[in-house]
């Protein structure tokens, strides 16, 4: 009698499972006579028996039961239409980059670090984003995020069949909970008048400012969102320069609205006091008027437009107009008492003197305006505060034009576009490239998909879907035009739940003519030139030949990563770097994960793709329609079987995959409710949520 060990069991239970399910022998690596006689004592343990009939239930029971409808293709995700406009109140704007998030991203002040990136794109000359992103299908919701002073920083737009559209300006308001700085100064407030339920003055001068693009471009380029001023721009905190607004002949003076970046809804007020006589306390002034309650864009909290202009006054020589931010003072009906920062610096909170600015002055003598903005996070310590002096931003404008003192006022920039693609260099993620501006992200930058395959078509397997386990992330880099011009795939194998020596490659729906170089980053970090596969009319690109090159075998049985007690063997990652001839649109390319597929055993002609995938050239047509396989070339048809099962799926999210023989149906509760509803019901089957999942069968 034979004594079979732990690790041989778990073996010849893996050659079993595999004998099981395929019409063939010696497709595995074992002895047709060993495997019959380790298999009739086995029998018990792999609690299958060949002479007992299978009970068919009215509820399936095992995923070979499903009745699934014809149409359904398994796809856990669907492709969206996302159409967004970029303007202001005066004018559409273009070169504008706006980056698109499954999640709330948070803002600067208290960003999101879980929120998923999938992409940043840049509005057209007419102020239009149009493009098409592949989300998970259960996806009800976008958020969008944009460094671009002058428009809402953060937006969210629903989802509607297959399409979601926003118009900046024009949506709901997704200001966050405030961080409010530790001081808190109490004042009576002056108004100069009366204001609607969103804080928006109705003193506001009838004819609102033209703010055009140059300005907001300048704007962008002197105070860019997220980036220390000490850091950028040390120039604007220099000790000498003027903070408030010195008036050398008898002025009107308006203050208008130009943007803000503030996950706060702050107030902006001035006071007065003789040029030369500045308060030393904040008990010296002797009025604090409120300009605008709520300095907050529509769609961002307010109701403000950028341009919306106030009169507050008419001023005599040797008058200068100090400025104060409310910090979050805008309570839905009035301006309460909360922490203000001041123009004049020795009345704010900081005791380091280096760190007691708040406001900067910037003169554009093109417009014959001056830049007021404002940092409204307490500077004490590096991490309370971005610094970057545009948390609300107005400009400054009087008549007759010359009435300030404007000397002591440092000038502000101008957009800088080094490579002269159309983007700033602020923005431009490859300032010193034209051919590059930006990059996208399939799942998201910070995860990755799983593709989940079974081996042994054309005959139908366990339906474990753990024979091959790759996870994939997709960043393609783009140009001003958001045309791609070379792509990033990071791989890694998970799991290998076969006693095949699989490979796999990625077809694009591109020319190979198209690809004009292919290099693989390995394990080690060596970098080889790969290329296209040769003979192929479309891009093909192979990334490995046999799965167990990327995960060797830790013993123990057939397979890696996939039996319980057998020691893990931690993935490793390879990188394919693909760059195109010319530049590829999003249409002609398409969205990710393109038509990812195996080839079984080394066997170049038999490939395993997603249902209704086309295969490549190389692919063997003798192998459709046969076994359970249901391919016909001719209706388009493809890897799907008889009964509308398939071999592959792609999942939107790094897969918790089933245990060895486990049959995906038993470990994931709605896996069955979901195919058999052709993906109407639990679109999220596989998220783990109370009552999805039987962990018990989950690796």
């Amino acid at each position: 009698m034979v004594i079979l060990g732990q690790q041989e069991l778990n073996a010849v239970y893996f050659c079993y499972k595999k004998l099981y399910f395929s019409n063939s022998l010696k497709i595995h690596k074992v002895k047709n006579l060993i495997l019959v006689l380790v298999l009739a004592s086995l029998v018990w343990a792999c609690k299958l028996s060949t002479n007992n009939p299978v009970v068919v239930n009215p509820t399936p029971t095992k995923t070979s039961e499903l009745k699934v409808p014809a149409s359904f293709n398994f796809e856990t995700t669907t492709d969206i239409s996302v159409g967004i406009v970029v303007k202001n109140s005066s004018t559409t704007l273009s070169g504008v980059p706006v980056s698109i998030y499954l999640d709330y991203p948070g803002t600067t002040q208290a960003p999101n670090p879980n929120a998923r990136n999938i992409g940043t794109y840049f509005s057209k000359s007419d102020g239009r984003i149009d493009v098409t992103v592949k989300l998970p299908a259960y996806q009800d919701s976008l958020y969008l995020k944009t460094k671009y002073i002058g428009i809402e920083a953060e937006a969210g737009l629903k989802i509607t069949g297959s399409t979601a559209a926003y118009t900046y300006g024009e949506g709901k308001s997704l200001k966050s909970a405030p961080v409010n700085p530790p001081t808190k100064a109490s004042f009576t407030y002056t108004f100069m008048g009366s204001y609607d339920g969103n804080g928006v003055p109705k003193y506001l001068e009838a004819a609102a400012d033209k703010i055009t693009q140059g300005l907001l471009d300048s704007v962008n380029t002197s105070l860019p969102e997220g980036l220390h001023l000490p850091i950028t721009h040390p120039e604007y905190l220099a000790t000498g320069n003027e903070a408030d607004y010195v008036i050398t002949q008898l002025a009107d003076v308006w203050v208008t609205f130009l943007g803000e970046t503030s996950s706060n809804s702050n107030s902006l007020g001035y006071y007065t006091y003789t040029t030369g006589t500045p308060p030393k306390t904040m008990a010296d002034i002797s009025n604090f008027t409120i300009v605008y309650p709520n300095a907050s864009l529509k769609g961002s909290g307010g109701g403000e437009n950028s341009g919306d202009k106030v009169k507050i006054g008419r001023f005599a020589a040797g008058t200068s107009i100090g400025w104060f931010l409310v910090v979050n003072g805008w309570n839905g009906t009035t301006v309460s008492n909360a922490p203000t920062y001041f123009s004049d610096e020795k009345l704010n909170p900081e005791t380091d003197p280096t760190k007691q600015k708040h406001q900067v002055l910037l003169n554009d003598a093109i417009k014959g305006a001056v830049v007021l903005s404002f940092e409204d996070m307490i500077r004490s310590t590096p991490t309370s505060s971005d610094e970057d002096f545009n948390d609300a931003m107005f400009y400054i404008t009087s008549n007759p034009v010359k009435a300030p003192d404007v000397t002591n006022v440092p000038p502000i920039d101008a957009p800088i576009d080094t490579d002269k693609d159309g983007v700033t260099d602020v923005f431009d993620q490859f300032p010193n490239d034209a051919t590059r501006a930006y990059t996208d992200y399939y799942p998201s930058s910070s995860t990755y998909n799983s593709l989940l395959v079974e081996d042994l078509w054309p005959s139908l397997g366990d339906f474990d879907f753990n024979d091959l386990v790759i996870d994939c992330q997709y960043e393609n880099v783009t140009n001003a035009k958001t045309d791609v011009v070379e792509m990033f795939v990071k791989l890694k194998v998970r799991a290998i739940g076969a006693g095949y020596n699989n490979g796999f490659g990625i077809q694009l729906p591109v020319a190979a003519s198209a690809v004009s170089s292919v290099t693989l980053t390995d394990q080690s970090g060596t970098v080889k030139n790969i290329g296209v596969e040769t003979g192929q009319s479309k891009a093909v690109v192979i990334a490995f030949n046999d799965a167990y090159t990327l995960l060797p075998s830790m013993g123990g049985g057939t397979g890696v990563n996939v039996i319980p007690g057998v020691a893990y063997r931690t993935p490793s990652e390879v990188t394919l770097h693909i760059t195109f001839s010319t530049p590829q649109t999003t249409a002609a390319l398409g969205t990710p994960p393109y038509n990812p597929f195996i080839y079984v055993n080394g066997d170049r002609t038999k490939e395993i793709h997603m249902a209704n995938a086309v295969p490549t050239s190389k692919a063997k047509a003798s192998f459709f329609g046969q076994s359970d396989d249901a391919s016909n070339p001719s209706t388009s048809t493809y890897y799907k079987s008889k009964n509308n099962l398939v071999w592959m799926i792609e999942v939107p999210s790094s897969f918790s995959y089933d245990i060895e023989t486990k049959d995906i149906l038993k470990a994931y509760l709605h896996f069955g409710d979901w195919a058999q509803s052709g993906g109407s019901l639990y679109k999220d089957w596989y998220v783990n949520n109370p009552g999805y999942r039987n962990t018990s069968l989950i690796y």
